[in-house]
């Protein structure tokens, strides 16, 4: 897998009354050592500072909700068993996913 880093910037942009004419905002990524080593961008948020951000993640195939994204950009990830029911919730940290909750079902047996 590899290291990964948790990058946040802030910038300031002129309003247009300060800039007039043809103004754009343009990002861009670079790896001095892309030749040689792959670099991948996930999750890239751009957003006023003081709004707030949130995301959710569906499985395109059971329209089940995997994540839910927070204003961080963190995840909270869902997993299922095959039955379709919600067994657990993991929490996305700097040093990677920790479990924070499990679910557990209890049926009643038959003649009870």
């Amino acid at each position: 897998m590899g290291d990964w880093y948790l990058i946040s910037s802030y910038i300031s942009v002129p309003t247009l009354a300060e800039n007039p004419g043809n103004f754009y905002l343009a990002a861009y990524i670079w790896n001095p050592a892309s030749t040689t080593t792959p670099t991948y961008v996930d999750d890239i948020i751009v957003r006023p500072v003081d709004a707030s951000f949130t995301g959710s993640v569906y499985d395109d195939k059971t329209g089940r909700l995997i994540a839910n994204l927070d204003n961080d950009g963190f995840a909270v990830k869902y997993v299922y068993d095959t039955a379709g029911r919600l067994i657990a919730e993991y929490k996305e940290t700097p040093n990677g996913f920790v479990k924070v909750k499990d679910y557990f079902y209890n049926y009643a047996r038959s003649g009870q």
